[in-house]
C-alpha cells in the first residue's frame, strides 16, 4: 500500500491511515455527533476538525449483496464474494462496507452481529486497506 495514494488527500485520511495499521476509527465531535463519511466541519455544531476515535470492529448487518461476476478494478477479489454493509456499534447508526469472510452470504440476516478486521484488498492493481466482516460467534 502506498503512503502517497490519492485516497490519503481527503477528509477521511485518518480513517485510511488507522485502517492500514489494523485499527478502526471514526470521527466523533465533542457535540456528540458521529460522522461518516468524514467531514472537515461538524454539520450539527459547526466545529472544525471533529476528533477521531478508535472503535471496535463490531456491529450488525444492515444489508449485503453477493456478486458472482467481476467488476472493473476488482480483479484481486475472488468471485463469488459478498459485500456487507455493517451498522458499526456505538456510532449512532454509521455504516461501513466490507467483504464477508468465511461464507457465501447464504445464511446472512439483517441485524446479525458481525466482527471485523483489516485486510488489504487489491483494487486496480494497488493494495488498499479493506475490512473483512465475519459472523460473530
Amino acid at each position: 500500500m502506498s503512503d502517497t495514494g490519492d485516497f490519503l488527500a481527503t477528509a477521511d485520511q485518518p480513517f485510511w491511515r488507522a485502517l492500514a495499521q489494523g485499527r478502526l476509527t471514526m470521527q466523533h465531535c465533542t457535540c456528540g455527533q458521529w460522522h461518516w463519511p468524514a467531514v472537515w466541519r461538524c454539520g450539527e455544531c459547526g466545529r472544525y476538525d471533529p476528533a477521531w476515535e478508535e472503535i471496535a470492529f463490531a456491529g450488525t448487518v444492515f444489508s449485503w449483496q453477493t456478486s458472482t461476476h467481476r467488476f472493473g478494478g476488482t480483479e484481486g477479489i475472488a468471485v463469488p464474494y459478498t459485500s456487507v454493509l455493517v451498522e458499526v456499534a456505538g456510532t449512532g447508526g454509521r455504516r461501513l462496507l466490507g467483504l464477508l469472510e468465511g461464507g457465501d452470504g447464504s445464511d446472512m440476516a439483517i441485524g446479525q452481529p458481525v466482527t471485523g478486521r483489516m485486510e488489504p484488498v487489491e483494487v486496480r492493481g494497488e493494495m488498499v486497506p479493506g475490512i473483512r466482516w465475519q459472523v460473530a460467534a
